[in-house]
């Protein structure tokens, strides 16, 4: 993506809208209003209405990559839908939850930044266990992936430690 940086993108939409609202589109298909279809269908409809309503009032929208995936290719259809509705100079940032190591971290970087246009997404440090080193080598390669340096860590938001995800001590206890 050219343009501006992403934080600075995100300043200026947070000026704009006067706010700091991350809007998360997480369209569970069990807790979809009455109405609304089943499935994808009805998870699309729902997303897109949420943004569409939403995301003028909100500096980001965040939606939650795994509910489009469960779908495959027809769900990354319907996210790359939801993500066109988001209007132009509202980062997106993909909740993906990743943190891999090696080049799978690297083709889900070009996937989601290249492919589906994240502005950012969220990494889970807890994914990749072991060798401490190793694995926060495994999180700047997905950061950066291809024409990416590594100095632009602000595109990746590392989950802190949340009730399911007990392991995640180690990364919070660096300083």
């Amino acid at each position: 993506m050219t343009g501006p940086a992403y934080l600075t993108r995100l300043g200026e939409r947070t000026a704009a809208a006067g706010t700091v609202l991350c809007l998360g589109v997480d369209p569970d298909p069990e807790g979809l209003p009455a109405g609304f279809p089943s499935g994808l269908a009805g998870i699309e409809r729902f997303a897109r209405l949420i943004v569409e309503a939403a995301a003028p009032f909100a500096a980001a929208v965040k939606p939650n990559l795994a509910f489009f995936e469960a779908y495959g290719s027809a769900g990354l259809a319907a996210l790359e839908t939801v993500r066109g509705a988001v209007p132009a100079g509202i980062p997106v940032v993909l909740d993906a939850k990743r943190g891999d190591i090696g080049t799978t971290s690297a083709r889900q970087a070009a996937a989601l930044f290249d492919a589906l246009g994240a502005d950012a997404v969220t990494v889970n440090p807890g994914k990749v266990r072991g060798n401490f080193d190793r694995d926060i080598a495994g999180l700047n390669l997905f950061v950066c992936r291809s024409q990416r340096l590594l100095s632009q860590l602000n595109e990746i938001y590392l989950l802190g430690k949340v009730g399911d995800t007990p392991d995640l001590g180690e990364f919070e206890q660096i300083r």
